[in-house]
């Protein structure tokens, strides 16, 4: 589990508060590794991030990037990724 709060102060914050929350994420992964044999394994993760207020961190890849509709810019509610592999050392 992983949380960032990120501190939004801007001038217009200063002037008025509590006119905008902080923007918030929160990751929660879980991950395994099965040995075959001792030098082969297969490993599987997954992880989630959940944003709000205005936060857009993603799991892997590029930054959220949408085009603004009247003025709003949409951003990332949630992303999910996953890695599944096998290890062998030779």
């Amino acid at each position: 589990y992983t949380q960032v709060k990120y501190n939004n102060v801007t001038a217009l914050n200063q002037l008025i508060p509590g006119l905008s929350p902080d923007p918030k994420s929160e990751k929660f992964a879980l991950g395994y590794v099965y040995n075959l044999s001792k030098r082969t394994a297969l490993y599987a993760t997954v992880a989630r991030i959940d944003n709000s207020n205005g936060a857009d961190l993603t799991v892997g890849g590029p930054a959220f990037y949408a085009k603004p509709i009247n003025g709003f810019v949409p951003t990332a509610q949630s992303s999910t990724g996953y890695d599944l592999g096998i290890r062998h050392i030779f």
